[in-house]
């Protein structure tokens, strides 16, 4: 195969889940074109200092406007790839619709909770989805459907940052003092921005740590990549196995009341997580600042 497009466009975190497929498909085809498709910006940002990646295309198609949308994906059509991938976990239809319009002859996708006939119309080769494998496993496993199998000895999420942003981050370091980051945001597409732990509680919290803490956002895969010494994530309903940071120690503060049952508040099927926003709201207060910081202040962490 000469020309592969991986499609990349559920979110900014789970686009970084994508780079280990990238990473093995420039490694195993290494003069082919590797094309990548994002829909965020940031994703974009972050993804145009990577060197496994041949082109990077870019178009925010909730905003772009239908006719934009359209003129963007005919262009991508006319490229003539032999291969599309959409990247897990890309669960909502109009992803695969995205693929049938431009129209690799190979269009491979897992199969969702939500997949029926009109799957078989946009996408011709598909693989089961797995809730017991990191989103970056079940990424690696489309490679059979391109008679690949992973080849690398180790795979993890990459991050290429410039030297500007390198001197940047030694510049915010002074000697002697310790960092804590904190992350209290989330997505906002359909209503994840319910899985947040209350900013209040979050204000109420902050210490001067080494540490990094948020709930599972793309922010808490950034800190995995860059291998921040102690982590520990929020248990939010929307978190499960596929999720977690990947290839890094970290602690789980455990949710009260989701209590280990995510998958029965959120599943991969393009829908958002079950609940009221009062209830969703009240989950997430669930979790204490002194459970948080119980956890955090713990040396066997």
């Amino acid at each position: 195969m000469r020309k592969i497009l991986v499609i990349a466009m559920a979110g900014i975190g789970d686009t970084l889940l994508a780079t280990p497929l990238i990473h093995e498909l420039r490694h195993q085809l290494p003069d082919a074109d590797i094309d990548v498709l994002v829909m965020w910006p940031d994703a974009r940002d972050f993804l145009q200092t990577n060197p496994h990646i041949s082109k990077l295309h870019y178009q925010h198609l909730i905003t772009a406007g239908p006719v934009a949308n359209m003129r963007f994906l005919r262009g991508l059509s006319r490229i003539g790839y032999d291969a599309s991938i959409n990247a897990y976990p890309q669960s909502r239809l109009p992803y695969r619709v995205v693929a049938r319009v431009i129209g690799a002859r190979e269009r491979i996708s897992h199969l969702y909770d939500n997949a029926s006939a009109l799957d078989r119309v946009f996408v011709n080769r598909t693989l089961l989805q797995d809730y017991n494998l990191h989103v970056v496993e079940n990424n690696l496993n489309l490679l059979r459907l391109l008679g690949l199998k992973p080849a690398l000895p180790e795979h993890d999420t990459e991050i290429y940052f410039t030297n500007d942003e390198l001197k940047w981050a030694d510049n915010q370091a002074r000697l002697g003092e310790k960092i804590m980051g904190i992350h209290v945001g989330s997505g906002k597409t359909k209503n994840l921005q319910f899985k947040r732990w209350p900013i209040e509680n979050y204000v109420a919290l902050i210490r001067k740590c080494e540490m990094f803490l948020s709930v599972d956002s793309a922010l808490m895969h950034l800190a995995a990549a860059a291998k921040v010494p102690r982590q520990f994530v929020i248990e939010s309903p929307a978190f499960n196995k596929t999720g977690e940071p990947y290839r890094q120690k970290y602690r789980l503060i455990r949710n009260p009341v989701v209590n280990g049952r995510n998958l029965d508040y959120y599943r991969y099927d393009g829908k958002g997580i079950k609940g009221t926003d009062e209830e969703l709201l009240r989950c997430m207060r669930s979790v204490t600042v002194d459970m948080v910081y119980e956890a955090i202040t713990n040396k066997t962490s």
